[in-house]
């Protein structure tokens, strides 16, 4: 969904407890966005990767509007970023530096391209 221009979605705060929280899908490290601990196992991330893809994949919608397939696209879009960039030991390892130095995202990454194209679309 999208409030105040921002893209989130909704997901467990926390595995063990049954509250959902809004999430700032921007805000969150590649970590989060599978709700996966920084030091969990390589396997993990496969799984967890196919769960959130599963999970809001807009085609799973029965009647899903424009701007709903484009909000899920995004999701889906920053779901591979970080599935690429965790499931290569050799990445995974590069990006967790980047994340000690307070970096959510990598720089220059296709979903960067793909908004600033959107964003020239629109100007």
């Amino acid at each position: 969904y999208v409030i105040d221009g921002v893209l989130i979605f909704f997901a467990k705060a926390h595995p063990s407890q049954d509250s959902l929280a809004v999430v700032v899908i921007d805000e969150l490290n590649y970590y989060e966005m599978f709700c996966l601990a920084s030091d969990c196992v390589q396997s993990d991330i496969p799984v967890a990767y196919k769960a959130m893809t599963d999970r809001f994949n807009p085609s799973q919608l029965s009647a899903p509007s424009e701007e709903l397939t484009e909000q899920g696209d995004y999701l889906l879009l920053s779901f591979k970023e970080a599935f690429e960039t965790l499931n290569s030991i050799s990445s995974r390892l590069q990006y967790d530096v980047l994340i000690s130095n307070g970096q959510l995202r990598i720089e220059d990454t296709k979903l960067a391209q793909v908004q600033d194209q959107n964003n020239n679309v629109l100007q």
